[in-house]
C-alpha cells in the first residue's frame, strides 16, 4: 500500500526533479548526543565517536537499498547531506571531517550512484573549505550557495567548480541580521 502511494503520488510530479533516500550522519550524531557533546566527543572520545557514527551510518546504509530500487525509474537524485559550515567557516575541521564524516558519506554515494541517481548535498554556511572534498566523493549538486555566509567569492567559485557540479540555491536566503555591508 505505501509502495503504491508513493508510486502515484510520483506520478503526479511531472517534470520536477524527484529525490529518494537521504544521509546525514553528522546531523544525527549532534541530534543524538547533543550539540556541544556531540562535538566534543570528536576530540576527547573518538573511538565512542567513530563507533557512534558508524551504527547512525549503518541505519542509513540499511534503509537505503530498498528505497533507492523502489523508485529508481521515476526518481533522478538522492539526497547526501549535512551541516559543516556556519556563517563564517566550518563547524569542524576538514581534517576532522575526513577522519569521522568522509566514509560514511561515501558510502552513501556510492549507493545513490550505483542507482544511476544524482547526489543532493545539502549544507548550509560556508562550507568553500570542504567543497573540493565533497566534488571529490561524489556530489553533482550542491544548496544552497549561501554567499553571505563567510567570504565567497561567486565569480571564482563558478570558474572553480561550474564544469563539476550543479550549484543549487536562492538569490538571497541570509537575513538581514547576519548580512555583512
Amino acid at each position: 500500500m505505501i509502495m503504491t502511494g508513493c508510486l502515484v503520488w510520483l506520478s503526479g510530479c511531472g517534470d520536477r526533479a524527484i529525490g529518494i533516500g537521504y544521509t546525514a550522519p553528522f546531523f544525527y550524531y549532534n541530534i543524538l548526543r547533543g550539540y556541544q557533546k556531540s562535538l566534543e566527543d570528536l576530540l576527547l572520545a573518538p573511538e565512542f565517536a567513530h563507533h557512534f557514527i558508524e551504527k547512525i551510518s549503518d541505519v542509513f546504509i540499511k534503509k537505503q537499498p530498498a528505497s533507492l530500487s523502489g523508485h529508481k525509474r521515476q526518481a533522478q537524485l538522492s539526497q547526501v547531506t549535512d551541516d559543516y559550515g556556519d556563517q563564517n567557516g566550518l563547524l569542524i575541521s576538514p581534517r576532522t571531517f575526513s577522519k569521522f564524516f568522509e566514509q560514511p558519506q561515501r558510502r552513501s554515494m556510492e549507493l545513490a550512484r550505483e542507482q544511476g541517481l544524482f547526489v543532493f548535498h545539502h549544507d548550509d554556511g560556508d562550507v568553500r573549505l570542504l567543497l573540493p572534498k565533497l566534488i571529490d566523493m561524489g556530489i553533482n549538486i550542491l544548496n544552497p550557495v549561501q554567499w553571505r555566509c563567510g567570504n565567497w567569492d561567486l565569480p571564482d567559485l563558478k570558474q572553480k567548480y561550474g564544469g563539476e557540479i550543479c550549484f543549487h540555491s536562492a538569490v538571497d536566503n541570509q537575513p538581514r541580521s547576519h548580512r555583512k555591508f
